[in-house]
């Protein structure tokens, strides 16, 4: 007879193959359009529902690499569609996310077979995901200072240069008026 803790582990595991199976579905449009906000709002679902159901057990390695997964795509979901097309990496980002789902895959089984999930972490997989991670933070505030500091356009800088001017001139005017 199952005991509470087997039948929740069950559920989790029934609910964790359905979600990453949505991801790896949602993967293979992800490698014909990049930057479908859909596909990668779906993904951001997956993998957060899977690492929110990983926090009532103590798979650790199976949570972090999710996280740091998850990390990803909640940098994606905010980045401008012409800029996702046009990331020079897009190939290779897809490739660790296969790379990624495989290695879910493999620890949700190592989880139902073992109830386990001790297996260390790919360390290259680890660091290819913190590459990422820290290359769009970089880009996040890069894109944060130029929100802050808007660039004018040439004609833009013209006119402003001639609204100063006008209002030195006035400025002098109104000093030269005697009252």
């Amino acid at each position: 007879m199952e005991n509470n803790e087997d039948k929740v582990l069950f559920e989790f595991l029934d609910e964790a193959f359905f979600n990453i199976n949505s991801f790896e579905t949602s993967l293979l449009d992800l490698e014909k359009n990049v930057s479908d906000d859909n596909t990668i709002a779906s993904m951001y679902r997956s993998l957060h529902t899977i690492k929110g159901a990983l926090g009532f057990f103590s798979f650790k390695n199976l949570e972090s690499l999710v996280h740091k997964t998850e990390d990803i795509f909640n940098h994606l979901q905010k980045i401008d569609q012409d800029e996702l097309e046009n990331l020079s990496f897009k190939k290779d980002l897809i490739n660790l996310f296969f790379k990624v789902n495989d290695q879910i895959k493999n620890r949700l089984y190592s989880v139902k077979n073992k109830k386990t999930d001790d297996a260390k972490l790919d360390g290259q997989l680890i660091d290819e995901l913190s590459k990422f991670n820290q290359f769009f933070l970089k880009h996040k505030k890069s894109n944060e200072n130029k929100e802050t500091k808007p660039k004018l356009s040439t004609l833009q800088q013209k006119v402003l240069e001639q609204l100063k001017q006008k209002s030195n001139d006035t400025n002098k005017i109104n000093d030269n008026i005697e009252l």
